[in-house]
């Protein structure tokens, strides 16, 4: 492998999950070189620091779908080769999040002694106070109650965070991207590979059916709303609660190949929905299957699907659901703002 250039090996650590017989061990001893001696300087991408490299890194432990115990090896690996890598870089890195990334880091970094002494004292008033994986009367309910403890605690936390009320507007455009909820068979409860958890408060289809979005639109509206091919028998419940008929679909070709469990997934389809007059303005016709690579961020949508929506649709107010950042233009509302 020393033989081999940096960028070789990058090559190899990005792309070794489509290659037979490479395995999470190479990946690590590929990271691990790259690292030493922050050989990741010499990379022709040209990365500027720790972070930057493994962000750039970011579809090899992905893609290899890691569990708990080997999330926390890797992060264990890279802030001992290099202690200013930020959580944030390696939770990226591995497709976790940061809360995760910095719980995996405490159980094999120990703050200073006295920071540990002053963060566990308990008043005595406090210390009868039964264990947290025990009922009011002390009984232990055993492994698997202390598991849908730690969950419900959990789920508390990803809400502690939540979104603006929602505005008191009248709206022609909505354009939607709900934060579906997936049963997920056979992605583990604390693995980052293909688990919405881990980047975004998730809603089950009841949850986003029950919001008031038929109030925010006018007479004559249109709603674009994304779903995936698990959730088509779901979404029409959302769109007729909403007041909308569905008219027609874009599908986003993303070119690159993603996790599945009938086939290897590559697409998504744009929903497009009427309410009264909701034909577009413009007279050109966008060719319904749009063929654009995907990033490397979990679930982002092109901005190419907004700029047809704004030419199709040229004037009226418009507002965004479930939005990460603010446009403008638009109205946003979510959670991630």
């Amino acid at each position: 492998m020393h033989e081999e250039s940096p960028d070789t090996i990058h090559g190899r650590m990005k792309e070794g999950a489509h290659l037979a017989g490479y395995g999470l061990s190479r990946a690590m001893d590929n990271l691990k070189w790259l690292l030493e001696g922050e050989r990741f300087k010499e990379l022709s991408a040209g990365y500027a620091d720790v972070n930057e490299f493994l962000r750039g890194t970011e579809p090899a432990f992905k893609l290899l779908r890691i569990d708990p115990k080997e999330r926390k090896q890797i992060a264990a690996l890279v802030k001992e080769l290099q202690p200013d890598a930020s959580q944030r870089a390696i939770a990226d890195m591995v497709g976790a999040s940061d809360k995760t990334i910095g719980k995996d880091l405490g159980a094999e970094y120990s703050a200073p002694k006295d920071e540990i002494i002053e963060e566990i004292t308990i008043p005595a008033a406090e210390k009868s106070a039964p264990l947290p994986w025990t009922t009011d009367d002390g009984f232990d309910p055993g492994a698997k109650g202390r598991r849908e403890q730690r969950r419900r605690e959990r789920e508390a936390e990803r809400y502690v965070g939540e979104a603006a009320p929602l505005p008191d507007d009248k709206y022609r455009v909505v354009y939607a991207d709900p934060p579906w909820k997936y049963r997920e068979h056979g992605v583990s409860e604390d693995a980052g590979y293909g688990s919405t958890k881990f980047h975004y408060n998730s809603m089950t289809t009841e949850e986003i059916a029950q919001l008031p979005i038929g109030n925010l639109v006018d007479d004559n509206a249109v709603l674009f709303i994304w779903v995936t091919s698990p959730k088509l028998n779901e979404v029409w419940k959302i769109i007729d609660a909403w007041g909308f008929e569905y008219k027609t679909s874009f599908v986003w070709d993303k070119i690159r190949h993603n996790f599945g469990y009938y086939n290897s997934v590559r697409h998504e389809f744009l929903l497009v929905c009427g309410r009264g007059q909701s034909t577009p303005d413009a007279k050109k016709l966008y060719d319904s299957v749009q063929q654009i690579d995907r990033s490397e961020v979990h679930s982002e949508k092109p901005e190419e699907f907004r700029e047809i929506i704004d030419a199709l649709y040229t004037y009226g107010k418009r507002l965004e659901l479930f939005a990460r950042s603010k446009r403008d233009g638009w109205d946003t509302w979510g959670d991630e703002l």
